[in-house]
């Protein structure tokens, strides 16, 4: 008789299906940074820009690029600054009004809230959007900035620093405390028609005449930024809480 040939037990060798599951298991997560927080600014950014129509982006490129054209072409005159300073630099700092007004309440529009308080980090997300939204502010007032730099004008450099602090602090604490960005888009238009617009000195918190940076009324919004960013901060910490 021949003797039987005996397999392996089935302890000892796996199934196929046993080792179909093991190629499909996936790698444990052990950190959920996901690129650390420049990464975190960077997707903020494309939300704050996703959705506008193109000819945003161009009447975008334009307010960007105006003042360096006449930079180039004409040199630094200070007889060319008036224009920019009075008509450009104004429209810069209303033109991504609805960019900043999602600011805070995004998260209740698309209804979020839970998924972000849920996560690692939420605070950082809220001084992320923030700073997304102050990202955006240089972006399209670079051109004026480069500018007034070229003309020795420094003392306007206080009344950039105000108008591209001021509307993110202001958006980002009227949304998350209101989860609307009505009280934003209505507070920030009152402001900018009577003082960037129209020269109301005591409103005026970007510079645009000489006299609301005599009187140092871009310092006084600086400040106010600070205090909304941090109003901002407490609710998201109410929130976490």
């Amino acid at each position: 008789m021949l003797p039987t040939i005996r397999g392996k037990s089935e302890d000892s060798k796996p199934t196929t299906e046993q080792t179909a599951l093991e190629s499909m298991s996936l790698t444990p997560v052990t950190d959920r940074k996901a690129g650390g927080f420049g990464r975190l600014v960077a997707a903020e950014v494309r939300l704050a820009l996703r959705g506008q129509p193109w000819w945003w982006y161009v009447i975008a490129v334009m307010l960007a690029g105006a003042p360096v054209v006449t930079l180039v072409t004409t040199g630094p005159a200070e007889n060319s600054l008036t224009p920019f300073r009075r008509v450009v630099l104004p429209l810069t700092f209303v033109w991504p009004i609805f960019v900043w007004s999602a600011m805070g309440a995004r998260t209740v529009t698309h209804r979020l809230t839970a998924l972000v308080l849920a996560s690692k980090y939420p605070i950082r997300q809220l001084i992320a959007e923030w700073i997304a939204g102050v990202l955006v502010a240089i972006s399209l007032s670079s051109g004026v900035l480069i500018l007034f730099l070229a003309t020795g004008q420094i003392g306007t450099l206080i009344g950039f620093a105000s108008g591209v602090l001021f509307a993110p602090s202001l958006a980002i604490a009227a949304g998350i405390w209101t989860r609307s960005s009505t009280l934003f888009e209505i507070l920030y238009l009152v402001l900018w028609y009577i003082g960037p617009l129209n020269g109301g000195v005591v409103v005026d918190f970007v510079g645009s005449t000489t006299q609301s940076i005599e009187m140092g009324v871009p310092f006084v919004f600086v400040a106010l930024s600070i205090v909304l960013l941090g109003m901002a901060i407490i609710r998201r910490k109410r929130e976490v809480a």
